[in-house]
Parts: C-alpha cells; structure tokens; sequence
C-alpha cells in the first residue's frame, strides 16, 4: 500500500474548488454590473432645470402676474413634453406671493418627503432662495428614474 499521492490529489481538489469560486463570484460581478441598480440623475437633473429656470427669469425679466405656460416655455426655451411628461415640476414664487407652477403640482409635497432617497420613483428637488415673505422662490423637481428601455 503506496499513498504517496493522495496528498497530491487532495491540493488539487482544493485548487479546482477555488478556481470555480473565482469563476462564480466572476459571473455574479458581471451580472450585477449588466443587471445593476443603474444611475440616479434625479438630482443632478433637477439642479439643471434649476439653473435654466433661475436664467430665464433674471435674463428675460419674467413678470409673473401675467404669465401663462405658453410663454413660459417660449421664452425660457424649454420643452413642454418634457416637463409635462408626469416626472418633472416647475414651481415659482414671486416677492408679492403670485405663484406659478407647471408640471406635476404635487412634487411640492413629495420633494420633502425622507422616503425619496430610498425609492426612486420619489423626486429630488432643488430649490433657489427660501420659501417665505417678500422673497422670490424657486422650487424644481424631478423624479424621473433610470430605466432600462426594452427594444
């Protein structure tokens, strides 16, 4: 009785069972990268939009008391099916408290709801100057998610 070799047939074993971890825990790291969670552009999107409107209205000298949507988006240069596409809002409050929003009303509720960090379908806003008297207010939301787009 020679077992001279068993030891040898044991490191082996050893060796396929790490080799076939390395190769699962490979397939695992590809499918989370193909299949992954994808990217939050909600907030960096609604301090775009932010931006675009802040411009808008110190370049064009917007008065809101006669302002309706058709010339809010003729003179701000922004798409009316992108913001009324159900994912986005656009709230403006002047110094005298004569508002004007467009989009999904509701976001100005939502947009300070804990629960929008966790669950993407919630928006992420992003607001210009504070929300009391005699002072201008800027509030634009944006809850639209990455998805991926089935062919």
């Amino acid at each position: 009785m020679n077992r001279r070799g068993v030891l040898g047939t044991g490191v082996l074993y050893s060796i396929y069972f790490l080799m076939m971890a390395v190769i699962a825990i490979g397939i695992y790291g590809g499918l989370v990268g193909y299949f992954g969670t994808g990217y939050d552009y909600r907030k960096t999107e609604a301090r775009i939009l932010l931006d675009e409107v802040r411009d808008c209205f110190s370049q064009e000298k917007i008065n809101l008391n006669s302002l309706n949507e058709k010339d809010f988006y003729e003179k701000c240069g922004i798409s009316k099916s992108v913001i009324g596409d159900g994912e986005h809002m656009i709230y403006v409050k002047s110094k005298t408290g004569v508002e004007f929003v467009t989009g999904v009303t509701d976001f100005k509720t939502r947009c300070f709801l804990n629960v929008r960090q966790k669950n993407k379908d919630y928006p992420i806003c992003a607001s210009y100057g504070k929300n009391v008297e005699n002072e201008e207010y800027i509030l634009v939301g944006s809850s639209q998610n990455s998805r991926r787009v089935l062919a």
